[in-house]
This record gives C-alpha cells, structure tokens and sequence, in this order.
C-alpha cells in the first residue's frame, strides 16, 4: 500500500478528509460527519438485530456476515476482497478469535489472474456474533456450489440451511472454510435493508459512514490505520502461536542444492562484520574518504585462483579487515559503507543470499562513491539517520545513473538500506527509490531490458519487520546465559537481555556505556536503575535531543543482575569512564562486542525457533507493548503520551515509532470497538437476548427479564451484560487454534547448551571415537570427553546412522552380502578408518587450526568431498568429486606437497603409460590449490579405483612413498570427527 500516493476513497462529500504528508497524517472534519456517524450505527443495528430474511435469497447470511465484519471487526469494505485472496479463516488465539489476511497492492497476471503480493499482515479479533455467522455462511456457500442436486434436493437442502441459521447448535462441529469475495453479498444486504437508496456506489458511501463513525469512538493512530491512511504492521500468526505454546517453534528448512565452496554460511560466532564494524568507535575524521572507499574498490578486483566464489568472498572479507579503517582520520561513515561490503559477502543480499562475485562487485562499483560523497556530511550516528533523508539521496543515486544500470543500483539500494535496517536499526523505507517519471516512456527500447525496468520499477514493497518476543522467552535467554562457557561473555550478556527486556534499546546503546551511566534510586513506586545512553561525539559534534535520554529498570529480578555486574566492574576498575562491558584489565577495551552481540541473537533464535530473530527485536517487543498499552488507555492528562513512548525509543517523534514498532493494535482496537458497541446501541432487552441465541457450542435461549434480572443482580449495565455473555457463550464454539500449522519442541535444556556451545575441540571428539573403536564404554567415554551421557549416547547413534549409509554408498557389493548390520567398530574396520592414528605428529597442526573458527566451512566441504568420493576406500580426486575443500583444509593444517601424493592410475589399453588428461587435470588442480606440482604417484589400472586418488605420505622424505606407511586412513577418521562436530552443532 503507498502511503504518499493514497487519496481519500470517499468522494468530494467525505465525512472525514485525510492528508498524508511525511511527517503524518491529519484530517478535518465537516458537518457532515455527525450524521454520517449517525448512518452507520443504523446499519451497525441491523447486521446485530436484524433476522435474516425467508424466502429465495440465498446471500442473507453472507451479506450478514460482511456487514458484521465491517461494523463489528472494523475492516473496511475494500477489505473483503482480500480475504477471499488470502484464503483467511478464523483461527482460535487464547480467549480470543482471530481473523488475518495480506494487506498489499493487487498485481495483474497475464491481463486476468489477480494475485496479491504480500506486503503486511492485517488481523482482527473477531466479535462472538461475527464468529458465529461463518460456519452459517460456510455452510451456505458450500450447498449453493453443489450442482449436482436435482432441484427437489436443492429446494430441500435450502429450507434446511434458512432453519439452521438463527441457531448454530444445529451443526456441533462446524468446519471453518474461507469464503469467496463478500462484496456484492454486501451490496445486495444494504441495498436490501434499505441504506443509502440515492446512492451509486453502496459500498462507497458506506466506508465514508465507517470513517466518520470511526473517527469519533477509535484513537487517533487505530482510527487511522483502520482507514487505510497509516498502515500498522502485524506478527505472523506463528508469533501469536508461540505465546500460547510457550515452546520452540519449528521451522524446517528448504532443501536447496548449494555448492559448499560458493557459500559462506550465517556465521555462529564473532561476525567478521560486526568485527569491522568496531572500528566506528575510534574513527573521528570528516569528510570524503575516496582513498579509503577506493582501496576497498581495490580489494574487489582481486578473485582467488581457483574460480570459487565462496573463497573469493573470504578474499574480499580478509582484505577489507585489513584496511586501516579505525585511524583518527577515517570518517565513520567510510566504516559503515566498508561494512556493508562485508555483510554482502557474509550474508548475501536482499534477494540472495548467496550472491555472484560479479553480483557484489557491480552493486559496491555503483553505490560505494556516490554514496560515501552524499553520507559525509551526516554528523549524526549511524543509529540516527533518518530514513527520510536517505530516501532523497536514494534517489539522487538512482538519477544519477545510467539507464542500463538503473536496475542494479535500485536492487544494490536496497541491500544497503536493508544491511542498515539489521545493523543499526534504521527505519525502513514506505516509498519507493523510484520517483515518478523516473522511468523512460518513449517507446524506442521496449524490449525485455525496459520490461525488467518496468517491473523493478513496480516492484516495491513496505518491508517492516515485525518481529516480537513474548516475556517467557526472554527469560529463557537470560537463565541460559549461565551455561555460557565463557563465564564473562554470559555474565555480560545478562545484563544485556536484563535491560533490553523493559527498555528499549539498541546494541550500540548498551555497548558504549560506561560505569558512570548507571545510578540506583529510589522513588514512590520502589528502587530502579537509572540508566543515561549517550552517544560517542567522535567528530566533537553535540549530542541531539534523541540522543540524550534516560532509560529505568524496575523488575527486581533484573535490578539484581545489573547491581551485581556493577559491583564486579567497580571492583575490578576504579576509573568511572571505564566501559561497562569492558575487558577486566583494560578500561577501553570493550569485551568481545561483536560476540556477546552473536551470542545475543543466537539465544534469541533457540528461545522462538525463529531463525531470523535479531537482539533489535526486543527492542519492537517492549515498544509494541508500550503502545499497545497506550492505545487501551485513555489520558487523564493533557500530553501526548506517545511523546513519552516515542522519547524513550530514541525516535524524532511518535510518527517513527508509530509505523515501525506497533505490533501488537490487534487487543485495543478489539477493547476500543467492544466499548464503542456496548455505549451505543440502543437495543431493548428483548433484542439482546434474542442475539445471543445460537451463541456457543450448545444453544441455550436467553429470556429477555433474565438479562434485565442479571444485570440489576451484577449492578452493571444491560449492554455490558450481554456483551459479557456473548463473550463468554462463544468460547465454546469449535475452531482451529492458532497453534494448530505450526510443529513444536521443547526449549533445549541448560546442559545441552552448556555442552554444545563450548565448540568441544575436533581432536577431542577424534579421540572419543578411538575410544569407541577401542570398546570402551560409552559413560567413560562420555565422561573424559566432557559430554553429558544422553547427549553422547545420541550423538554417536547418529554418527554410526551416518557413516553406515556412507558404508552402503561405498561399498554397495559388500552391503549386499552381509546379513546383519556391521556395528561401529566394524564399519570402521571395512571403511579402513584408523582413529587412533590422528594423534601422530603429522596432524598437530591440522588439529590447531580446526580449532578456528575459519576451519567450520572447511569441514563440511570436506565432508562433502567424502560422500562424493564413492566408490571404494580411496579418496578420489577427479573433477566429480570436488576435492578442492579437503586440499585447502591440508594445506592449513601443515600438508603440504610433500605429504600429499597424487596416485595416477595407469590407462586401461597401456598398461604402464598414466593417462596425459587426468595428469594435466592434476597439474591444474595442485597448481591452483597449492602453487606447486603435485608429487605423483603411479599404479596399474584397476577396476574398482578411481583413475587419480590422495594419498597420504606421513614423512617428509620423498623415497618413503610405499602404501604401507599411508595416513589416509587417519584422514578418514579426521573427517568422521568432523562429522561428529556439525553434529553436535546440530543438537543444540
């Protein structure tokens, strides 16, 4: 939905106008409106009251039932369309029902089909009376579609569907179905009860009544995004599920091929951005930067030798670590737009996530200058750009540029505007980079060039994350903190999720804190920690208003926390300027940033299951919930409370806050309408209680003098009675529940991630399966290895689960012969795998690098090499087999040419002569890998070997080359440790 391009839908004579400018909206009322209000509460009276109608008309009950769902639910009449669209049907959420659809613009596919693309979820909770018409209307629409009936049984099959409408206890069990656009049922309602009987369009004249009605009994942000003028965002249905569950969700993952050595997979610990990205705090220069922001133009003409694009990006991400960005002179804008290079080549971009090199290096040619030339003149913090502000040098960027490259930058634009959203929480973008009349209209190169123009062009959509953590599950984060191995990364990652879980903050906020920022005081309402974020003046600049601001802690579970880590950073400090999350012995060193941010997000993801929870999304959480209370309440004061909301973010005014944080509007608009419904409508008794019959899963008949009775009784009023009841009634009625798409686990135990997270060592895991090989028994090996027993017991099921499918792979002939399966011990006899080799002196170094972070990548391209080797025991070396991860992993860990042997087979029809094509391919491979000609080996033809295969020499001395003093098998049983490894990660 744009929201700059929205005109009011109602005519010249609207009740109520609007006028969307970028600082918000506002709107005028006329005289008009009090008696356009007036209308809709007729027609709200009877979608309640009115009984539907006897005889042939067959669309009463959906009528009804759109009308309840304009009325009652607050959608608007363009709504209903795009229920039909999304298939939406009611699902059951705690107390409540809910209704959800996607809100987004309606494309035309091939001039017929109209498809919506997803832009934002739209939900309401439903009314008792709304929930209890759509099984009525389901049941309707599914007797109507049955043509097969001869017209006895359709007239039959009608008069049985009319009786069953007052009462819903006829069918016990209904089955929620979603019904077809409700719009023209809508129209013949109203034009059947009578409303609006001058009027050419119904519907129309019908949201113009809704607005004004609207605007009198909804608050000013709920009374806007219901019109369409300010669009909220809300959670996937999953979110609200995961409240109720109160487990993990699970998600599984697509199935995807992906070369191992083209991809740099999300990583799990210190992020080499987040590592660059450090550097903002001590670059203080000004200005344009072109030196530096060439230098890193520089360092992406470089491409590694061997072609591989994964290993080209650690090539990009080496070098650009290496520019000294972090010197006094450096802007820090020049780090940020450095980063953004990085973050691509780690993550990918808005719409790979495993991009081209070529991808990546057109995208920074095009932005990295332009936008370091228009970015330095910005003084604020990267924190406090507004989004508003760049949108304008977008656009700069994109008039700029060239018509054949106008497609490239608007997609490079929008990687780095997203790398900005995920970094440093900047605000999304509502418009397009594209302004209108941007685009070429003449007809000269229409071709598919100008289409895909054309279609990029169109392509935008609001792209709000709504992201919210429920309270369970922060708790969650914070008591796993304790099994952190490293004691000071959990303890400072407390402390963290303590005040990020009533405050919200960003990272950067709670990072550059240092002791003298926090006091402890006390008021009316108890003790609470005062907290003052300020911001780093690198450049001497003065802070903005945003910038100072004062955040308070009250919970006493988090007040201890805190107090206990400030009392441990006194102790060790006497300097008041020390940072608070500093290194023990250095006051301005902070401790390990970018991994306690890693650490941060990673506890988030294992707490929800969702994988692209952020530590920034509990910054929404606690915004929405302030919201979300301020919207239920009313002020008793004259101050815009959402000024207080809004100051406490950090953000320029409410409009940010308001369009980017309110998640959850779902339960005020609910509470706004309920009490709009029960002040207004002047039924009698008799009516209310003849509508709450057919509520429920069993119809009970309400008299009208026991509702009277009842509310004298309760000393409440009539209205506030019957909705009570009404409420009450339908939590019997059948519906999914929102639970019910989604698979569950329980949140991973406090050891499991106390073990797993440790990273245990490869060769410690390589020496685990010695001892299994040995018959040792699996509690002592559990125990020296540093596992708790179940965790052991399941991880070496799952290893010999794996290594006998890579047994049947292998040796297929032998699988076919042996009866019983092979156990552990003889699987690793008939694989030639010898574990208890991998402690020799030729593997202490490859076991000090697996214990990088770099080697993970490493292992699993090696891993995959493995299963492609097939057949037999040896490690074959052909192009099939893609043996360059195993060859780098060597050459990291020590193994040169000199250890590692080509063995050439000989040519089948020439016994003695090697075949000159698979040595070339040799020479080529080494050459690439290594720099060096290979050491060759070779042997006669045989039929079960591949015609070149690694072998592995343990001694330095070229004349040692005999078979018998091979270490290959103990490079198999590295790997088999490699898979013990990602298999650990993987029960995390």
């Amino acid at each position: 939905m744009k929201l700059l391009e929205k005109a009011a839908r109602p005519g010249v004579d609207a009740a109520v106008r609007f006028q969307v400018k970028n600082t918000g909206v506002t709107w005028q009322y006329f005289h008009s409106t009090r008696d356009s209000s007036a209308q809709f509460e007729q027609i709200l009276y009877a979608a309640l009251f009115s009984v539907p109608a006897s005889g042939d008309d067959h669309f009463q009950p959906h009528g009804q039932l759109a009308a309840r769902l304009i009325c009652l639910d607050g959608l608007r009449p363009d709504a209903l369309p795009l229920l039909a669209i999304s298939g939406s049907v009611p699902y059951r959420c705690g107390e409540n029902v809910m209704l959800e659809w996607s809100e987004g613009s309606v494309a035309t596919v091939a001039g017929a089909a109209r498809v919506a693309r997803v832009a934002r979820v739209e939900r309401r909770i439903l009314s008792p009376f709304t929930f209890a018409l759509w099984p009525k209307a389901t049941t309707s629409a599914q007797a109507l579609s049955r043509n097969s009936l001869d017209s006895s049984q359709r007239d039959r099959l009608q008069e049985v569907e009319e009786q069953t409408i007052p009462d819903a206890s006829l069918d016990p069990s209904p089955v929620h179905v979603s019904l077809h656009d409700l719009s023209p049922a809508l129209h013949d309602w109203l034009k059947f009860h009578g409303f609006y009987p001058d009027s050419l369009d119904l519907l129309e004249k019908l949201a113009s009544d809704q607005i004004a009605w609207w605007s009198q009994h909804l608050p000013g942000p709920l009374f806007a995004h219901c019109a369409g003028y300010f669009p909220l965002s809300a959670v996937d249905r999953s979110t609200w599920a995961r409240q109720q569950k109160r487990q993990v969700l699970v998600v599984r993952p697509s199935v995807e091929s992906c070369d191992a050595d083209d991809h740099i997979a999300e990583p799990q610990e210190d992020s080499v951005t987040a590592q660059l990205l450090e550097q903002l705090d001590t670059a203080q220069g000004a200005g344009f930067d072109r030196s530096e922001l060439a230098a890193a133009l520089e360092v992406l003409k470089r491409e590694h030798s061997s072609g591989i694009a994964g290993r080209t990006k650690r090539l990009w991400i080496d070098g650009l670590q290496r520019l000294q960005l972090g010197s006094k002179g450096v802007n820090p804008n020049t780090v940020v737009l450095v980063g953004w290079i990085s973050h691509m080549c780690e993550r990918g971009t808005i719409d790979k996530a495993n991009p081209a090199v070529s991808t990546l290096r057109k995208y920074a040619s095009l932005l990295l200058l332009r936008l370091g030339e228009r970015l330095a003149h910005f003084e604020a913090e990267p924190e406090d750009w507004d989004a508003r502000v760049l949108l304008q040098i977008y656009r700069e960027v994109m008039q700029q540029t060239s018509r054949g490259t106008k497609v490239a930058a608007h997609s490079a634009i929008l990687s780095f505007h997203s790398y900005l959203v995920e970094i440093f929480d900047t605000e999304q973008l509502h418009e397009s980079v594209w302004e209108a009349g941007s685009l070429v209209n003449s007809t000269e190169g229409s071709g598919p060039p100008q289409q895909r123009l054309e279609a990029s062009a169109q392509s935008y959509e609001s792209r709000v994350i709504a992201h919210v953590v429920w309270p369970h599950e922060t708790a969650w984060s914070v008591n796993a903190c304790d099994g952190v191995p490293d004691l000071r990364l959990g303890a400072i990652a407390k402390v963290k999720l303590a005040i990020a879980s009533e405050c919200a903050v960003r990272y950067q906020d709670l990072s550059r804190l240092v002791v003298t920022n926090l006091s402890f005081l006390r008021d009316s309402r108890g003790p609470y920690c005062q907290i003052e974020v300020v911001r780093k003046a690198s450049r001497g600049s003065l802070k903005t208003e945003t910038s100072q601001r004062h955040l308070y802690v009250r919970h006493p579970e988090n007040l201890a926390v805190i107090s206990a880590w400030l009392a441990l950073r006194k102790e060790e400090t006497p300097s008041g300027q020390a940072y608070l999350f500093g290194e023990k012995n250095a006051d301005k060193v902070r401790y390990r940033p970018a991994a306690v941010q890693a650490l941060l997000s990673r506890l988030l993801k294992r707490a929800t299951g969702c994988s692209g929870m952020r530590f920034y999304d509990l910054r929404h959480s606690v915004i929405s919930d302030a919201v979300a209370d301020l919207l239920m309440s009313r002020a008793e004061v004259e101050v815009n409370l959402m000024e207080t909301v809004s100051s406490a973010a950090g953000h320029a005014s409410p409009y940010a806050t308001l369009r980017n944080y309110s998640h959850l509007y779902e339960q005020p608009l609910r509470l706004n309408l309920d009490i709009a419904l029960t002040g207004g409508i002047g039924a009698t008794s008799r009516e209310m209680a003849a509508s709450l019959n057919g509520l429920g899963g069993q119809s009970f008949a309400m008299k009208p003098n026991t509702l009277v009775q009842m509310a004298r009784r309760w000393g409440w009023e009539l209205p506030m009675v019957w909705h009570t009841l009404a409420h009450e009634a339908s939590q019997d009625m059948p519906c999914e529940t929102v639970c019910a798409p989604f698979e569950w686990s329980a949140p991973s135990s406090l050891t499991s991630w106390a073990r797993t997270s440790t990273d245990l060592p490869v060769h410690m895991l390589a020496d685990a399966i010695a001892r299994k090989a040995d018959g040792k028994e699996i509690d002592a090996i559990a125990r020296i290895a540093g596992l708790p027993l179940p965790l052991a017991i399941k991880l070496f099921e799952l290893l010999e689960d794996w290594l006998f499918g890579l047994y049947r792979r292998q040796f297929p002939r032998k699988t076919l012969r042996q009866v019983e399966r092979p156990n552990f011990q003889k699987l690793l006899k008939e694989m030639h795998i010898k574990p208890e080799q991998t402690t020799h002196q030729i593997w202490k170094k490859l076991s000090l690098h697996l214990q990088t972070k770099v080697a993970r990548e490493q292992m699993r391209g090696s891993l995959d090499y493995w299963e492609r080797a097939v057949p037999g025991i040896h490690l074959s070396l052909s192009a099939a087999a893609k043996p360059r991860a195993l060859i780098g992993l060597l050459k990291c860990g020590g193994l040169g040419r000199e250890h590692q042997r080509v063995v050439i087979q000989s040519a089948k029809d020439v016994p003695g002569a090697p075949c000159p094509e698979v040595q070339t391919e040799m020479f080529d491979l080494f050459q690439q890998e290594l720099g060096v000609k290979p050491a060759i080996e070779h042997a006669p033809w045989r039929v079960d070997r591949p015609m070149a295969y690694l072998r592995i020499n343990p001694h330095e001395d070229a004349i040692r080359t005999g078979a018998s003093s091979d270490a290959t098998p103990a490079l198999r049983a590295w790997m088999l440790a490699f898979k013990a490894r990602l298999i650990l990660a993987d029960l995390e």
